[in-house]
């Protein structure tokens, strides 16, 4: 269901052209930083509402309550922890849930939920900024990310998926 491994093909692609030694544009380099975030960002907004409408899947039952239901999971624009994720969360397992299922994940591991909060809202200032603003304008672009950041962001928000994933289906009863 968390499959990481095409997303991080394409960073690690990424990666090498921005490491390479011909990629010494600035403009370039703002590109390969660009389509990191964006690639990655793609990746995380699907995986978020994927999770979401599996776990719909398996506790509804009525069908057009279930497409209802996905509907208002695909009008989720954007991955930010607490306006986004929690939202996503609220909706389909309650807010008393999601609050059971944090504290879970920080009792066991409160490094892994605050690095995942983290890359997402890190991840998606930077991704807001790229989508709606031109890489050639040097006034308006941010410090260059490297993409050896991007895919610490990967790895920071692939473990804390996973942690989710595992205390929603607890907290469900339900297996992915």
């Amino acid at each position: 269901m968390i499959s990481g491994k095409e997303i991080k093909k394409v960073l690690e692609w990424i990666k090498e052209r921005y490491d390479n030694p011909c990629t010494r544009d600035v403009y370039e380099s703002r590109l390969y930083s660009k389509l990191a975030i964006l690639e990655l960002s793609g990746w995380v907004e699907g995986t978020l509402k994927d999770l979401a409408i599996r776990l719909i899947d398996k506790k509804l039952n009525d069908d057009a309550a279930k497409e209802e239901f996905k509907e208002v999971i695909r009008n989720i624009r954007g991955f930010r922890y607490e306006r986004h994720f929690q939202d996503l969360l609220n909706k389909t397992v309650g807010f008393i849930n999601r609050e059971i299922i944090e504290k879970e994940i920080s009792g066991k591991d409160y490094d892994k939920l605050e690095k995942f909060k983290t890359a997402l809202n890190n991840l998606s200032g930077r991704r807001n900024f790229y989508a709606h603003n031109f890489s050639h304008n040097p006034q308006k672009v941010p410090t260059t990310i490297d993409p050896s950041s991007v895919i610490n962001y990967y790895e920071d928000i692939l473990s804390g998926l996973e942690a989710f994933k595992e205390e929603i289906a607890k907290n469900q009863g339900i297996s992915f």
